[in-house]
């Protein structure tokens, strides 16, 4: 067996540690932007959900109500009422795969958002307006979502 020179032997043990500690800082860090993604995330997808409840509370519903619009218009109006309530469950079901740490899930929930406020582009200019701010919202969740989903 060979012998192996206590200085050496020293350096190699000093290096070691010090790449175990490199290690561990570089988990630490991945791990506290992970938590502040958390964070991040559910105040985004809970702020999405409240908003999406009240433009289908307010707005939808005051387009259903309204004599004017013709019977084409309004099953428009019918569908995008099922479709949002489609994206607020969505993003619920995102929430809680974000929560679990399940991002692979989350990918596919807020990806469901986004198909579902996709469907309401064409009713009403309104309702145009409120899709882009709810795409923003869920791009913004998808791009912090795909970092983890491995």
């Amino acid at each position: 067996m060979a012998y192996l020179n206590p200085r050496i032997a020293a350096l190699v043990l000093a290096l070691s540690i010090a790449l175990i500690s490199s290690a561990a800082a570089d988990s630490l860090s991945v791990q506290a932007e992970q938590a502040k993604d958390v964070q991040y995330l559910k105040a985004q997808m809970t702020a999405a959900v409240n908003k999406v409840e009240q433009f289908r509370k307010t707005v939808v519903a005051k387009r259903l109500k309204d004599p004017s619009i013709d019977s084409s218009t309004k099953e428009c109006v019918k569908v995008c009422q099922e479709v949002y309530d489609g994206a607020i469950d969505a993003m619920k079901k995102g929430m809680k795969s974000v929560q679990s740490g399940d991002f692979f899930k989350a990918n596919f929930d807020v990806s469901a958002f986004f198909t579902n406020i996709d469907t309401c582009d064409d009713c009403f200019s309104e309702f145009q307006q409120f899709d882009q701010w709810a795409k923003g919202v869920g791009s913004a969740c998808l791009d912090k979502i795909v970092k983890y989903r491995s």
